[in-house]
């Protein structure tokens, strides 16, 4: 389209446009293909001294409910 002496190049502008977006997409979803493939650990919990203590106590006393039976 020209105007005075000036050319608008819109068809050009509309091309740029679709490709960004067809690009995009194809990146994003390489990224969450990428993601499911490599499987992120679960993150180890340590138990804390508390808890350490009452699991020895719960194993005492199921150890101490076996003896008497």
């Amino acid at each position: 389209m020209t105007v005075g002496g000036a050319t608008f190049k819109y068809g050009a502008f509309i091309n740029s446009i679709i490709n960004f977006l067809i690009i995009a997409f194809v990146v994003f979803v390489i990224i969450k293909v990428i993601n499911r493939v490599i499987k992120k650990e679960p993150a180890k919990v340590v138990p804390d001294k508390k808890e350490l203590l009452l699991e020895e106590i719960r194993d005492l006393l199921k150890n101490e409910n076996r003896e008497i039976k």
